[in-house]
């Protein structure tokens, strides 16, 4: 039974995951594919080695980051009076832009984690008026987890955990606690959607922002203290 965490544990980079799933090349389902074929081809996968000692088949563990002030997957309260800690987990619900992966999945619920802002360069454009304009080029890549298919409810991922707290150790610790997720992916295991937002003359900026996800299922919420590595408590799914 694991008791604690290496200190400033950072869990799984599903950045990497993500792209070494993605290296893969795994072809979506063709119309001359029974769904059965489809499903044994994706099963064939399964033991694919993608990073040292992982495959796709592997436990993987997902810490929970505030990505800025204002988007967080998961917040934190304290109740003085009752003297529980709660934690909340916070995913939002959405379809995918992507015409094929929104008919196939429906509203999912998803988490970002992580984004990467990746400046391309300038161009010169002329605008319909005859203006000249510098362009400026860039792309958003960020990087996530869906938890759960909403209509399915596929992994009935729980909202809230309580724990007992007195508040003096609550005072102490409310700050540095985080999430973490012990979950398995499921197959396809990811997703992408992508949109580009075209400049205009009030906004002279060429924007490409790409999701990554990695469809996840959920076996436990573990809460921890960052950077000592110590759990507080373990919840099973």
């Amino acid at each position: 039974t694991v008791s604690s965490l290496p200190p400033n544990f950072q869990g799984h980079d599903i950045e990497k995951i993500y792209d070494a799933i993605k290296r893969l090349n795994i072809k979506p389902k063709s119309e001359f594919e029974t769904l059965n074929d489809y499903n044994q081809r994706l099963k064939s996968f399964s033991n694919q080695l993608i990073l040292e000692r992982l495959t796709l088949s592997s436990t993987f563990a997902v810490v929970l980051r505030k990505v800025s002030k204002s988007l967080s997957s998961f917040s934190v309260a304290y109740d003085a009076e009752g003297q529980i800690m709660t934690i909340s987990i916070a995913p939002f619900s959405g379809s995918f832009i992507e015409p094929q992966i929104a008919e196939s999945m429906g509203e999912v619920e998803r988490m970002d984690l992580k984004t990467n802002f990746l400046s391309r360069g300038k161009y010169a454009a002329r605008s319909a008026l005859g203006v000249n304009v510098q362009i400026k080029r860039m792309e958003l890549h960020t990087f996530g987890v869906i938890v759960t298919n909403v209509e399915s409810n596929t992994t009935g991922l729980k909202r809230d955990f309580a724990i007992p707290m007195a508040p003096e150790q609550a005072r102490r610790l409310k700050s540095d606690l985080r999430v973490l997720l012990i979950c398995e992916l499921r197959q396809p295991w990811i997703r992408t959607d992508k949109i580009s937002v075209e400049p205009t003359i009030d906004s002279p900026i060429d924007v490409t922002e790409t999701w990554n996800y990695l469809d996840i299922s959920v076996q436990e919420v573990w809460i921890f203290v960052l950077p000592s590595g110590e759990i507080i408590k373990k919840f099973r799914e």
